[in-house]
Parts: C-alpha cells; sequence; structure tokens
C-alpha cells in the first residue's frame, strides 16, 4: 500500500484533427481487500479490489474497464517483457 501505479491507457482523447491521444492515469494504492478482508499485500490469484486515489468520476459508469495498473515506471521509458520489441502503438478510442 502507499505504491504509486500508472493506469493505462489512461483517458482516451481526440485532437481538433481527429487522431486519438492517449494520457496515463497516475494514483497511489490506498487499501487492498479480498472479500471482506482487508490485505496488507497482494499476491497472484484471486480477486482483489484496490483503493485508489482516482477521481471517483473517472470510474463511473465503467469507464475504467479494460484498462491496466501497474508500478509507476520512469516516464519516457518503454518496459519491455526478455525479447520483445519497442513497437509504436496507436491509441485506438473506445466506440
Amino acid at each position: 500500500m502507499g505504491q504509486e501505479i500508472e493506469i493505462r491507457p489512461g483517458i482516451v482523447t481526440k485532437d481538433a484533427e481527429g487522431r486519438a491521444a492517449c494520457v496515463p492515469i497516475y494514483s497511489r494504492i490506498v487499501s487492498l481487500f479480498a472479500e471482506q478482508n482487508e490485505l496488507q499485500y497482494a499476491v497472484p490469484g484471486g480477486l482483489i479490489g484496490v483503493g485508489t486515489t482516482v477521481d471517483p468520476t473517472l470510474t463511473r459508469a465503467d469507464r475504467l474497464v479494460g484498462q491496466v495498473g501497474d508500478r509507476e515506471r520512469e516516464r519516457g521509458v518503454p518496459r519491455l517483457t526478455p525479447g520483445a520489441r519497442a513497437r509504436p502503438r496507436r491509441c485506438r478510442p473506445r466506440p
């Protein structure tokens, strides 16, 4: 808990020319729950509720469905898995 996280792709918008732009959401973990049990840390497996400092207006109506949360990384440095290649990513807005 207290760990900084990054939620991607984040907020998806279009610019004046119609191109999609993604802005990641940065937050902090404030609580972890599994059913009725408050947790001090999370391990793989099972369903875990993560409480964050994200503004509730961003989470209403399932707006964050399909988003991925991970440790915040140094901005501008891509995170790659072993053997992966860096490829530019296009952000596609939801229909």
